[in-house]
């Protein structure tokens, strides 16, 4: 079966929040390949929005311009 699943920096909150700083990949994937992917992108965190119960919330930055 595959997934889709997000791969980047995330930050795990209590037991209902995931806090995503930044996404470094995002695809349906194998669940046997979930692991080895996360590996593969410098060992990052992952989450399958679907098959979990956590409120997710994404950050927001904009790029800084700078004024002469």
């Amino acid at each position: 079966m595959k997934r889709f699943v997000i791969f980047g920096d995330i930050e795990f909150h209590d037991e209902d929040l995931a806090l995503i700083h930044r996404v470094h990949s995002a695809e349906h994937i194998a669940d046997a390949d979930i692991e080895a992917r996360a590996i593969e992108l410098d060992n990052c965190d992952w989450i399958a929005p679907h098959y979990c119960e956590y409120r997710i919330l994404f950050m927001q930055y904009h790029e800084e311009k700078a004024y002469q």
